[in-house]
């Protein structure tokens, strides 16, 4: 177990003893779960590669948020309901467990945290879910700033806001290129129409040359 970044900027997480005392005084203790995405054993390794700092731009992880001894994350489907979801804490079937951070003390009582999650239900629909923008880790960052105990470490989503930046580039290059396919072809059937009228005129002239001339 280790602090997040509220505590970190705090100067809390370098005593692990201390962190330890401050959960178990705590009175809702919010406790985010990062996961290696999948049960595949490649993904493991190059998240342990990416958290030793040997790669940059992240891991590729999956997040969820322990509250009152339930974890609560977000997936998607295509059955339109809520995609958020809950489980024990660290033993989310469809990922294998990472490591933990303690976001801190929430100080709400289980009516509160249910009331919140009745809010987000509707926002976190499963057919949003969106790997780049709307995803788990994003999901656990929203519910951390409503419990109140600040943001998730910025490593668990970033390979996420990386994944939408390219993905928007590469929207916007195709867009463009579809607006300069349709310009051309504006552009050919109007030299098509020009080539049709002159066509057109040249006969025209030319029946009246021939009706002149007799």
């Amino acid at each position: 177990l280790s602090a997040g970044p509220r505590l970190r900027a705090a100067g809390m997480g370098r005593n692990k003893a201390s962190l330890r005392r401050r959960v178990l005084d705590a009175r809702c203790p919010v406790t985010l779960h990062v996961y290696d995405v999948s049960n595949d054993g490649r993904v493991a390794k190059f998240n342990a590669v990416s958290r030793a700092g040997l790669l940059r731009g992240g891991g590729i992880f999956h997040a969820a948020v322990e509250v009152y001894g339930r974890e609560y994350s977000f997936g998607g489907s295509r059955v339109n309901t809520t995609g958020i979801f809950a489980c024990r804490p660290r033993k989310c079937p469809m990922h294998h467990y990472r490591e933990s951070l303690f976001l801190g003390d929430c100080d709400l009582a289980p009516r509160d945290v249910d009331r919140i999650l009745r809010k987000m239900k509707p926002e976190w629909m499963a057919p949003s879910y969106d790997l780049f923008r709307k995803n788990c880790c994003f999901f656990s960052k929203e519910f951390a700033i409503e419990l109140g105990v600040g943001h998730i470490p910025e490593w668990v989503y970033s390979p996420a806001d990386v994944g939408a930046a390219i993905d928007d580039y590469r929207i916007k290059r195709e867009k463009a290129k579809r607006e300069r396919e349709r310009s051309a072809k504006i552009k050919r059937e109007q030299e098509r129409l020009a080539a049709i009228e002159a066509e057109e005129k040249e006969k025209r002239a030319n029946a009246a040359a021939n009706i002149h001339g007799r």
